[in-house]
């Protein structure tokens, strides 16, 4: 599973988000395809800190659910939404104020480490795992003031990309010769009332496959421009994370969940969290 939301402590705000796997001491209960609560454990938590445990409850309605859906991807039925009320978070007995909704994409079943290593024999050069152009695959992003927006598809040059990045879009490559994740990028665009703001967010560098779905995270950049992200001519940077859970006996998929943050110009602070699935592209061009 995969969760996202906006934290806030003191008017200040942070992204929070994470993968759980079901096992050992975490569990979900799930109504209708709809994640109605989640309890797990992690040392390594949604606010970088030990959580023992951190707990989500939805409310009796299911009505509160927003964006949600579900979909078959190879041997795993994905199913995602928004609880834009009724919830609450409680990380290690204390309840976390929040900004907006609570996002979570749940998966039936991952790839096991002996199907990856099945496809890493399978397979040879980089492969693109991309969120399609017109997707509806995800929870839409949301910023720290809870308007929603969405992310922008792989390949779609009507938004810039970084002169690092090879491609445009939402996406993620990775080498299986040598099993590392070496290229993510997640672009969003979201209107906050006073212009429409782009994220661009890029990865700090490659990865090994093994350490991020062992529950590790890729680091993310990028900045954040218009709208109240720019002042004086001036953007806003960001930094964050991502998570990636392969899906389908032959990782026919992904399931993630990314978050950034930042501190405007003027001092607001700025935010963009969500969940996205990424399907196998192919052999990247």
């Amino acid at each position: 599973m995969a969760v996202a939301f906006t934290s806030t402590d003191a008017g200040i705000y942070s992204n929070a988000n994470d993968n759980v796997r079901i096992e050992k001491r975490s569990a979900a209960m799930v109504d209708s395809n709809i994640v109605t609560g989640v309890r797990f454990v992690h040392t390594d938590g949604i606010s970088n800190s030990e959580c023992s445990p951190c707990l989500f409850t939805g409310s009796d309605s299911l009505s509160d659910v927003k964006d949600s859906g579900f979909t078959t991807i190879g041997s795993s039925t994905v199913s995602w939404g928004r609880w834009d009320s009724g919830f609450s978070v409680v990380a290690n007995d204390v309840t976390v104020e929040t900004s907006g909704g609570f996002s979570f994409m749940y998966a039936s079943s991952f790839t096991t480490d002996s199907q990856i290593a099945d496809v890493a024999a399978a397979k040879s050069g980089s492969y693109v795992y991309a969120f399609g152009q017109g997707s509806a695959l995800m929870t839409p992003p949301q910023i720290e003031t809870g308007q929603t927006g969405t992310l922008i598809g792989y390949g779609d040059g009507n938004v810039a990309r970084d002169e690092t990045q090879l491609y445009h879009g939402t996406y993620m490559v990775i080498d299986w010769d040598s099993q590392k994740i070496t290229e993510t990028s997640v672009v969003a665009q979201v209107n906050d009332s006073t212009g429409l703001r782009t994220y661009n967010l890029k990865d700090t560098g490659a990865a090994y496959l093994s350490d991020v779905l062992d529950g590790g995270q890729l680091g993310m950049v990028g900045y954040c421009e218009g709208g109240a992200c720019t002042v004086g001519g001036n953007d806003t940077s960001m930094n964050g994370q991502m998570t990636v859970d392969l899906i389908g006996d032959a990782a026919e998929g992904a399931v993630t969940s990314y978050g950034a943050k930042g501190t405007a110009p003027d001092g607001t602070g700025v935010t963009i969290s969500g969940t996205a699935v990424l399907q196998d592209n192919g052999l990247a061009p």
